[in-house]
């Protein structure tokens, strides 16, 4: 019954992003900066710094709100409102050699088409359906679906403060667009679309899909055994290997489990023994 979930499950990709995955072999650097929203670094700024850097012969660095960026590694773009996406865009059509990830993106399905047109893969998080800040007054949990339908290269990630304190929640968020296929009116996703939002897509976003994110020859060995369906949370892991290496799962809560799993009545407190 279970023998597809029983399968060899990549531990998530996007845990690269938040570390935590096990060590990359090879060094890979990015910058992440966020248009829109309060403090943040505007579009000007970083239109600016790369202008200056784009004038300046051998010049590899631009500086971005105080921010030393290699012009040839990855830009991640934390970016919510639609306006602020088509900005981004914009960047992305001025400066093509750019290899910018749009993150975020609540309203993403608002400007779906142009995200597509552009190329520009997006890390978006997955269930925000409630406005938490005016660049998010178009929030819905199909946002992903929907670019998905528009052909936006998208895969999911945690994106913000209280996603990535729940790190471990990211498959069930990947499980919650599965179950948005039965809801009237909503876009989900199918569920083999949700297991490749959450390992290999966003692998591949961030320029290493062909170090993690799949089970092929010459990836890393970074893989899980689930009991069940992953994107379940009654599932737990069976198995873990990190670089091939088997990982113990043995913790202080395994520990009290085993102890007090077949404690004998009597042994109990006697509030329990009723």
């Amino acid at each position: 019954m279970y023998h597809r979930y029983l399968r060899a499950f990549i531990v998530l990709a996007a845990a690269a992003l938040i570390g935590l995955a096990g060590p990359v072999r090879t060094a890979h650097a990015f910058s992440i900066f966020t248009v829109g929203g309060d403090g943040a670094c505007g579009y000007d700024n970083i239109q600016d710094a790369l202008d200056a850097a784009h004038d300046t012969p051998g010049e590899d660095y631009v500086w971005i709100a105080g921010n030393a960026s290699y012009t040839g590694q990855q830009l991640l773009v934390h970016v919510e409102r639609a306006s602020d996406i088509l900005q981004v865009i914009d960047l992305k059509r001025e400066f093509p050699s750019l290899r910018i990830v749009i993150v975020g993106a609540t309203e993403g399905w608002l400007v779906a088409p142009d995200i597509a047109r552009s190329g520009i893969p997006v890390i978006a998080s997955a269930m925000n359906d409630l406005p938490a800040s005016f660049e998010q007054i178009a929030a819905t949990q199909s946002n992903i679906g929907r670019m998905l339908s528009a052909g936006v290269k998208v895969s999911v990630g945690m994106i913000d403060d209280n996603d990535t304190r729940q790190a471990f929640n990211e498959r069930q968020y990947a499980g919650n667009l599965v179950a948005l296929t039965k809801v009237p009116g909503a876009t989900g996703v199918e569920w083999g679309e949700a297991l490749r939002l959450i390992t290999s897509a966003p692998a591949e976003a961030i320029g290493m899909g062909g170090e993690i994110g799949s089970l092929q020859p010459g990836r890393r060995a970074d893989v899980v055994i689930w009991s069940g369906d992953p994107l379940d949370t009654r599932s737990a892991a069976l198995q873990v290997f990190i670089d091939g290496v088997q990982q113990p799962l043995q913790s202080h809560q395994t520990r009290l489990l085993d102890r007090y799993r077949y404690l004998p009545r009597r042994d109990l407190p006697e509030a329990y023994r009723h």
